[in-house]
């Protein structure tokens, strides 16, 4: 007699059985690598990015740790009658500006101990601003002392030179390439 399978059955052959696909599953070490190559990624393309991240902005810089203007103040200008106000700051002449191309920003630490700088760390497009990052510094090097001025020399009509060897009036000036975004000024602050 033969063995009847039912209505509903179908014999089991090697065709007839399918089992689902198995998902692999990551192990922790696997899980570990994958999550180092993330981060790698992540900062490359922060560096790529710029200061702060963003897309850089080209920009150009002057400064000196002697302005004429002891006052602190953060200054832009997007003329070019501003932009000789800047430099009058200065106690310098300003170069060209050419006010459809490019804005300034001046940055004026005012009076400092010992001898500092302004250090431009870069420009930056952050959403819908641009930041300009900079750094104060202290100058390793110490002052060397003045020499005496020779009689004539006292008679100048330059500028006099301040009394004090270890103050400085640190100032930078950036000129950016026109990117019609606001702009904002960011201190970075070392450890």
């Amino acid at each position: 007699m033969p063995l009847s399978l039912g209505r509903n059955a179908l014999p089991h052959t090697a065709a007839s059985v399918a089992r689902p696909a198995r998902r692999k599953r990551l192990g922790p070490r696997s899980l570990a690598v994958l999550a180092a190559m993330l981060a790698l990624a992540i900062f490359a393309f922060s560096m790529l990015a710029g200061p702060g991240g963003g897309e850089t902005v080209a920009y150009r810089v002057w400064n000196s740790n002697s302005a004429a203007d002891e006052n602190p103040a953060v200054v832009f200008a997007s003329s070019p009658g501003e932009w000789e106000q800047m430099w009058v700051r200065t106690g310098r002449a300003a170069p060209p500006f050419d006010d459809r191309r490019t804005i300034g920003v001046g940055i004026f630490l005012g009076e400092r101990d010992g001898r500092r700088h302004i250090q431009v760390v870069g420009a930056a497009q952050r959403g819908q601003r641009i930041v300009v990052t900079y750094e104060e510094v202290l100058d390793a090097t110490p002052l060397a002392p003045r020499a005496a001025a020779a009689p004539e020399a006292q008679k100048s009509t330059a500028a006099p030179t301040p009394a004090s060897d270890d103050r400085s009036a640190p100032w930078a000036i950036i000129r950016v390439e026109r990117v019609d975004l606001p702009i904002s000024i960011e201190q970075r602050v070392r450890d």
